[in-house]
């Protein structure tokens, strides 16, 4: 999360004064180096990364015009982030958002969001910035105006090391470029959000602690209980689910436990995305490129007039990237087709090209939602298919629901995942599932630890799933606002700074307005499993640092008094 007021930066709901943490933190270092020479070692940091870029230099263009310029030039560094997703609708709105993805408290994450912000700003003169956590335009004029560049860059990079701010205050506080920024959060439902979230993290380490009790003892019940076939599959999620197995590997091996046809006619998006799997794993990419290019010159020639102007048209806006690939392939093949002066069918004279339509017109057609829907559907078909005892339905039925509860309580679900809490709801019961466990443990003569006074999950699970239901809602608070900025300061293109859960509720607005928008995550060696300087930030606890502040306030406090 993270939160901003207008007039201070709320991190994670700890309402911040991010002006006076600053101008105290930055006066009390100058002192230090000034009459001391003793620098906090704390505060020593890298210098700000700077991402080095030609600029697009170019005469004013027309929304659409600069439209088109980011989708054609977008080249994001490959040690700041990357593109992970690309949406052009069809006959779309004059207005493009670049969804940054943000991973809360990590701090290289937030040094690339810092980078990768600066790197648009810079590179295509984007001026709109908009946040989660906060509400209305920030003033950050103040930032500007402070007059040590280097300790406030020092100081800006503590505070981002404790998770006290997040990249996007980082960015505002060490850019002199004339930014516009914006929190574009609804209050109410943030702070109920926070609020859940708060109000159940008490409890979270006990419940966290016994789910993994439990969830260990299932997982040694596994061993002794499923045969052959059922303890494959279920390695095989569990691989997938912890990160061990791609997933295009984990859709095929999916695939493979059904004949071609019975999944095609049960699981038709499924079997959509594992036809283009394999395609792609065949296409020489290379070939491709080779053969659109000379595909294109032979239409050139041959072309009437007319078609000729509609070709050239789709082709610029193809390399625009204003327009989906298959859309382009597919004119370029209807093309090729109706030409009376070709002497091979497509698949024939351009045959790497021809299979790589065949992949657009899978792949970009389809519907993920669905498609993960009926991943998990064809997983419990086989599963179900391969139990030889009741024993073994109820031991896997106990599994799914404590890996689902261990992801809920740690906060880790997807937007995907939601429909899954209320399917299971009934079962987040821990006595039930310590009694199946007791029951097999006797039967199977192993002695299992079960936690003791289980009742807090059952407990904090509702307010666990009010945490989730406002989450979910500011999906479209975030898009909404995020358009009513760019509106407020006359740009038709802006930047939405927020967590990757709200990327698939923030696209399917966009998606139905159809707004243009390009999903970006910052660059990350590795994830960290350790959230306590998040956890920290949350409580409000203060770093070292602050103490320190304090102390030394409280102390020129006292002398003045004294005086």
């Amino acid at each position: 999360m993270g939160m901003w007021g207008n007039e201070s930066l709320r991190q994670g709901g700890m309402l911040v004064n991010a002006k006076e943490i600053l101008k105290n933190s930055i006066v009390f270092t100058c002192i230090l180096l000034l009459i001391s020479g003793v620098y906090l070692n704390t505060c020593n940091a890298e210098s700000f990364l700077k991402t080095r870029v030609e600029k697009i230099d170019a005469p004013k263009l027309n929304e659409i015009d600069r439209i088109k310029q980011v989708l054609r030039h977008l080249d994001i560094p490959r040690d700041v982030g990357f593109v992970k997703e690309i949406h052009t609708p069809t006959n779309p709105s004059e207005k493009l958002v670049i969804n940054i993805q943000d991973l809360h408290c990590h701090y290289q994450a937030q040094k690339n969001i810092a980078a990768l912000i600066d790197h648009l700003t810079d590179t295509f003169g984007l001026k709109l910035v908009g946040v989660e956590g906060g509400s209305g335009k920030i003033d950050t004029t103040f930032y500007k105006e402070l007059p040590d560049e280097k300790v406030k860059e020092q100081v800006a990079d503590y505070f981002l090391r404790e998770a006290r701010i997040n990249g996007t205050e980082y960015f505002a506080i060490n850019t002199k470029k004339d930014i516009a920024l914006y929190g574009v959060e609804d209050p109410k439902y943030y702070d109920k959000n926070l609020d859940a979230f708060l109000t159940a993290l008490p409890k979270r380490e006990k419940i966290m602690d016994d789910i993994a009790v439990l969830e260990n003892d299932l997982n040694i019940l596994k061993d002794r209980i499923y045969n052959k076939r059922l303890k494959e599959l279920d390695d095989t999620v569990v691989a997938y689910e912890n990160g061990s197995l791609p997933f295009e590997d984990y859709v095929v091996y999916v695939a493979e436990q059904y004949e071609d046809g019975k999944l095609k006619r049960d699981f038709r998006e499924l079997a959509k995305l594992v036809d283009s799997i394999r395609i792609k794993r065949n296409l020489n990419l290379e070939k491709v490129g080779k053969q659109r290019e000379k595909l294109v010159k032979f239409l050139t020639k041959k072309l009437p007039r007319l078609e000729m102007e509609d070709f050239l048209k789709i082709t610029m806006e193809f390399k625009a990237k204003t327009i989906k690939g298959m859309k382009y392939h597919n004119k370029v093949k209807e093309l090729y087709d109706n030409l009376d002066a070709k002497t091979k069918t497509l698949d024939r004279a351009w045959p790497e090209l021809s299979k790589y339509i065949v992949y657009l017109n899978k792949y970009e057609t389809l519907d993920n939602f669905a498609m993960f829907t009926e991943l998990d559907k064809a997983v419990d078909r086989v599963k179900r298919n391969a139990y030889t005892s009741y024993t073994q339905k109820k031991l896997d039925h106990n599994l799914k629901t404590i890996r689902l509860a261990r992801n809920l309580f740690a906060t880790k679900l997807l937007n995907r995942d939601i429909p899954s809490i209320k399917k299971y709801r009934s079962d987040f019961n821990s006595k039930k599932m310590a009694k199946f466990i007791a029951s097999q443990a006797k039967r199977l003569k192993l002695d299992l630890p079960l936690p003791t006074d289980m009742e807090e999950m059952e407990k904090t699970l509702p307010i666990v799933e009010d945490f989730y239901y406002y989450a979910s809602k500011r999906d479209n608070i975030l898009a909404e606002n995020t358009l009513n900025s760019m509106k407020a300061e006359n740009e038709c293109i802006g930047i939405l700074v927020a967590g990757g859960f709200h990327s698939d509720g923030v696209g399917e607005y966009f998606k139905d307005k159809k707004i243009s928008y390009i999903v970006l995550a910052p660059y990350v060696d590795e994830l960290e499993e350790d959230d306590t300087r998040y956890i920290n930030a949350l409580q409000g606890k203060k770093t070292p640092f602050e103490e320190q502040l304090e102390r030394e306030e409280q102390l020129a406090k006292n002398e003045e008094e004294q005086e």
